[in-house]
């Protein structure tokens, strides 16, 4: 999938071409600026549904799920005014776009907002199935949707008229395609999932309750992620969009891994916190953290090191930056990977004010720092390295404040975690470099140090990253996998 992602970038950035890939991203921004709001509301409908599931009382699963599906009809209605009204004048008065492409960009912006309304619709159903933990099935629909998406760029090619509107007709029918296939499964296999009209107040005052200060902090991340764009915007036009919109697609790519990973781990960590296995919780938070980490690593490193050579053997055209935002987007997403067990755990146990609170506002410094920063002349990538030290600092807040909360410790996170994750870092890519400093640019240096990331990674891994328990479940999988099947004796 990460493979068909990628690929779909390419011809998607090669039939449009760089500016017109810009505008597609910059016009998306101000649509997607609006799920703050739906961000808020996904992460409560996924804590609830898992709480009761753990409850194990089904007449009020049901009741929480009907709820849920009002609540977020409502909230896509809201969302659609909202849209094509301040957000249809912020991008037509404020956005740095080509006159000539006016037209296309707002059609675009209105088959985006019909497309995000469509995806705020099966949020109940995405959270029905993460809870129930059908992994599997969520794959399998990730990988319909994968394969329409490659199913669009080849219609984006043979179809004629306007690429950019066509594009942009093309991405509703797929999000469309996948919401109902959603719908379908979740109808026939869940039984809770009968809907009738339910608008509990009791529910919805602690599920607006529990959404307030996680919109907080969605607000915040939305603000910081997109308002970001809208600055380079301005300082620099739909070029440098273009660039960190292909580096957002190569963080989308890899990061399809770990996030899997975290979506299956999540509705476990609510589960046991709602069972009042607390100590199980935070061992399964350290656990979480350290092999989604090692997921993303092992992909990460030979991007971080082989970035022009992947970026040319990918793109026909590579716009300006476009390395940099790659790498600095990588190492952005290593760090913050660390910090989904951390917050999941603060979900689950539904006391996030303080947390949002102050999260939330470390986070949304990075407007105003990068403003300032763009202001004196810095490069566009100076606010990535904005991002990371900000994260970087909320990450030692996060722990602060789970330690208030559920007594977790300090020592125990360095000591099994962060030490861990950063010698593994660290000495993979410091022994990485030397191979890599030793071959020319080319196919052979990427073949080998690909090769070599691969194989110094998982050793590392193995002998510094894991805990003894963990390597005896790497051993029995391992086993599982390298077992050969007994030959039974044939009696003739």
């Amino acid at each position: 999938m990460m493979g068909v992602s990628l690929y779909t970038v390419r011809i998607v950035l090669s039939t449009l071409g760089v500016e017109d890939y810009g505008i597609f991203n910059v016009v998306s921004s101000v649509v997607t600026s609006f799920s703050f709001i739906t961000l808020a509301m996904t992460s409560a409908s996924q804590r609830f549904l898992s709480f009761e599931l753990g409850n194990d009382d089904q007449n009020r699963l049901n009741k929480v799920f009907n709820t849920n599906v009002t609540v977020f009809c409502f909230l896509a209605g809201f969302i659609l005014v909202l849209a094509e009204t301040v957000g249809l004048g912020i991008m037509n008065t404020y956005l740095t776009l080509p006159s000539e492409r006016l037209i296309a960009a707002n059609y675009v912006y209105h088959f985006t907002v019909l497309t995000f309304i469509i995806n705020i619709i099966a949020v109940p159903y995405q959270s029905i199935l993460i809870a129930h933990e059908r992994m599997s099935v969520f794959a399998y629909l990730s990988l319909l949707e994968s394969v329409l998406r490659l199913s669009v760029v080849f219609l984006l090619i043979a179809l004629p008229g306007d690429k950019l509107i066509l594009y942009g007709v093309l991405s509703l029918l797929l999000n469309a395609i996948v919401t109902i296939a959603y719908y379908i499964y979740c109808r026939r296999k869940f039984v809770e999932c009968t809907y009738t009209y339910s608008f509990d107040k009791k529910i919805v005052s602690q599920f607006l309750s529990f959404s307030g200060w996680n919109l907080f902090g969605s607000l915040t991340t939305i603000s910081f992620d997109q308002g970001i764009n809208f600055l380079l915007n301005l300082y620099f036009g739909p070029i440098v969009n273009a660039a960190r919109g292909i580096a957002l697609q190569v963080n989308n790519a890899i990061n399809g891994v770990s996030s899997n990973f975290y979506t299956a781990v999540r509705p476990q960590v609510i589960k046991l916190y709602a069972m009042h296995y607390h100590e199980h919780m935070i061992r399964l938070v350290f656990k979480s953290s350290r092999i989604g980490f090692y997921f993303l690593l092992l992909i990460s490193m030979p991007i971080l090191l082989e970035t022009d050579f992947i970026l040319n053997l990918w793109l026909k055209e590579v716009p300006p930056s476009t390395s940099i935002f790659v790498k600095l987007t990588v190492l952005y997403s290593l760090l913050n990977s660390l910090q989904i067990p951390l917050s999941t755990a603060v979900q689950a146990t539904g006391n996030i004010r303080r947390y949002q609170f102050i999260i939330g506002v470390i986070m949304l410094l990075c407007l105003p720092i990068s403003y300032i920063a763009l202001s004196n002349g810095l490069a566009p990538e100076s606010t990535y390295f904005i991002m990371i030290i900000l994260l970087a600092i909320a990450h030692f807040f996060r722990l602060g404040i789970l330690n208030t909360q559920i007594k977790l410790c300090y020592v125990s996170y360095i000591r099994q975690v962060a030490l861990r994750v950063l010698l593994v870092s660290a000495t993979s890519y410091l022994l990485l470099l030397s191979i890599s400093i030793r071959f020319e640019y080319g196919l052979l240096r990427f073949i080998i140090v690909s090769l070599a990331s691969f194989i110094i990674c998982s050793s590392l891994i193995y002998v510094i990253g894991l805990l003894p328990e963990d390597k005896i479940v790497a051993k029995d999988l391992l086993n599982k996998y390298l077992r050969k099947p007994k030959l039974k004796k044939v009696i003739a």
